[in-house]
């Protein structure tokens, strides 16, 4: 017989309890869940290096609990970008980096302002964590990975079809840091249910 372990017997007890808890009115407790992917346009700025740009995917969760406010999560990943080692900041034979977003994930509050049926605006504030790595020219220097978090703020916009499906543009500082900074805009295609 299969030995049930102590968070196993937790998960499915909070996954159960969830479940049995009256339906219908956890269906009115939320005013629209919502998915989306799209393209993030990242820009990294760190100590010793240029800035770095470029593009990679990025997958959105959230949920609306009234049609002003809702939480909404990001996972980013991807793109990179070689730039130069700034001069005073240079080892011996490295003139170049290249750099990466490995991963960025975000919890957001989302405060919404449906401005007509189809035309939302939104501000959001969270927390992020942003993994970045490192990899110098120069066979003889590994790569190094950096992850920072922080607090997060940004704008979008969304515009809605009849077909309860969305289309949202945003900018988002993920990270700033004093030596580290990491923003992003995207275009996003979104489900809502």
């Amino acid at each position: 017989m299969d030995r049930m372990t102590p968070p196993r017997v937790l998960a499915l007890t909070a996954a159960a309890s969830l479940g049995s808890t009256a339906p219908a009115a956890s269906a009115h407790a939320l005013e629209e869940i919502y998915f989306g992917i799209g393209a993030l346009g990242w820009e990294n700025q760190q100590d010793g290096l240029e800035d770095a740009r470029s593009a990679g995917g990025r997958l959105t969760a959230g949920a609306l609990f009234s049609p002003r406010i809702g939480i909404e999560a990001h996972f980013g990943k991807g793109g990179s970008d070689t730039v130069e080692t700034r001069a005073d900041y240079r080892e011996p034979d490295v003139d170049e980096t290249d750099v990466e977003v490995s991963n960025l994930d975000s919890v957001l509050l989302r405060l919404n302002a449906p401005l007509m049926g189809w035309f939302h605006v939104y501000a959001l504030g969270g927390f992020s964590a942003v993994e970045v790595i490192e990899t110098p020219d120069s066979p003889f220097e590994e790569a190094e990975e950096f992850t920072e978090s922080g607090f997060s703020f940004g704008v979008g916009l969304e515009i809605r079809t009849p077909e309860r499906y969305a289309l949202s543009i945003d900018y988002v500082q993920y990270i700033s840091e004093p030596g580290f900074d990491v923003a992003g805009a995207s275009a996003t295609v979104k489900w809502r249910f």
